[in-house]
């Protein structure tokens, strides 16, 4: 190997190293300064939180005057405080003790980077503000993060960016409307097919009121409506004032729900002693005792007061819930308002159409799809059939048959064989002149 080969060899060993040292992440290990990722973080500080996704999703939670947590980018929508205070605990118990990487070459292969990462969750604490950019997993619990503008990356444990959602459905109850299906005894629901009206009889079954002569009702489609109208979930909330380009004013379907719930009340407490006081003793004030309601100064309480309280019966409490469906959205999700909520609210499109494609033909069994009637299984009648076998052996009978050999009778045929005698007619042959000769 000459000189010029030799220099070579060594520049290119160089190159290698400082290539592993810019590219590849240093393996974990504790660093001097582990501790929080965040220093200083308490989790009952933060009034805001802004969370990004990979997909241009953004969500926003914030807490109110209360304490609770809300959506204010829809007009302070409830929030699953809960799932938000989960949030803050894992967060706190971020600790900076493996350092994976200190260069900004490695924040976008670990997708930490400020404009390419899987989570950012923007921390807002009184007058301090922090990001906090959640990268690529590293096993089940596990994922690279990185804070505000250091350049340190490290891998921590206890959350990842999948567990971080940054749509609305992520951070609410999506039930908007529920009732316990059993409760609910009437259906009135009008939409441009017409107004179709379901009761509950006393068996629990479905009737249809709408029913013509010669109908039939299909207890499967009214079963399924009762169910649908139960339960009914959004994907997002809009807010509490209406739009007019939603059509509220004139709603493409409107569904009330009679509910019948049995409510017990609450058992009264049993009476208890009141600051009154009597003397024990006839003229002694000095010893005074408290009285129950009612009790006389000589010590007497009335029987009524003694005796315990009734149970409380079971109350039926009947009320109802109306729901209205207005214009369809730009993304094809239509906007619903209930009567028990202050808030419009947007449901997918699929839940609309359960109450808007209602039509007369669909709460019935038309002919066409009625399956024809036990004629069918009156093929079983063929079994009947084998009443002919019966008969068959009455074929027996018919071996009277031989009495068709009456056919001899025919054989009086033979009489009219009785052209033997027509056989005279060779008396007619002429060879009788041949006597004369």
């Amino acid at each position: 190997m000459n000189r010029t080969n030799r220099i070579l060899s060594v520049l290119l060993a160089i190159q290698l190293v400082l290539a592993l040292i810019v590219f590849f992440p240093r393996p974990a290990a504790q660093v001097s300064e582990s501790g929080p990722l965040l220093a200083g973080f308490d989790a009952d500080s933060v009034t805001r939180l802004t969370i990004t996704d990979n997909q241009d999703h953004t969500v926003t939670l914030a807490r109110d005057d209360s304490g609770g947590w809300v959506l204010p980018d829809y007009d302070n929508y409830p929030a699953k405080g809960a799932s938000v205070t989960t949030l803050l605990g894992q967060i706190a118990g971020l600790q900076a003790d493996r350092l994976i990487a200190r260069n900004e070459s490695s924040q976008a292969r670990l997708e930490v980077k400020a404009d390419a990462f899987q989570r950012r969750i923007v921390i807002e604490r009184g007058d301090q503000t922090d990001t906090l950019y959640l990268g690529s997993s590293s096993g089940s619990n596990a994922a690279h993060a990185r804070v505000n503008d250091a350049t340190e990356i490290y891998l921590t444990s206890g959350l990842t960016a999948w567990s971080v959602g940054a749509q609305v459905t992520s951070w609410i109850d999506t039930t908007y409307a529920s009732v316990t299906q059993d409760d609910v005894v009437a259906i009135h629901l009008e939409n441009a097919n017409g107004a179709f009206d379901l009761a509950r009889g006393e068996d629990n079954a479905w009737t249809y009121s709408g029913l013509a002569e010669g109908e039939t009702v299909d207890p499967i489609a009214l079963s399924n409506l009762a169910r649908q109208v139960s339960t009914v979930r959004m994907t997002a909330p809009l807010g509490r004032t209406a739009d007019p380009a939603w059509g509220m004013d004139a709603p493409l379907a409107t569904i009330v729900l009679t509910v019948r719930e049995i409510v017990t009340p609450e058992p009264s407490e049993a009476p208890t002693a009141t600051p009154t006081a009597a003397p024990t003793l006839e003229g002694d004030t000095s010893v005074m005792s408290p009285l129950l309601p009612g009790e006389t100064p000589t010590g007497e309480i009335p029987a009524e007061i003694l005796a315990p309280s009734p149970t409380p019966e079971p109350e039926t409490i009947e009320r109802t819930l109306t729901l209205q469906i207005g214009a369809v959205l730009e993304d094809g999700s239509y906007v619903v308002k209930s009567s028990e909520s202050d808030y419009y609210v947007r449901v997918a499109a699929t839940v609309a159409q359960n109450f808007l494609n209602v039509t007369h033909d669909g709460l019935l069994i038309l002919p066409e799809e009625m399956t024809p009637t036990p004629t069918l299984e009156a093929t079983a009648t063929p079994e009947a059939t084998a009443t002919p076998e019966a008969t068959a052996t009455a074929v027996p009978t018919a071996t009277a048959v031989p009495t068709e050999t009456l056919e001899p009778t025919d054989t009086a045929e033979p009489t009219a064989t009785a052209l033997p005698t027509g056989t005279a007619e060779p008396t007619q042959v002429e060879p009788s002149p041949t006597a004369g000769s």
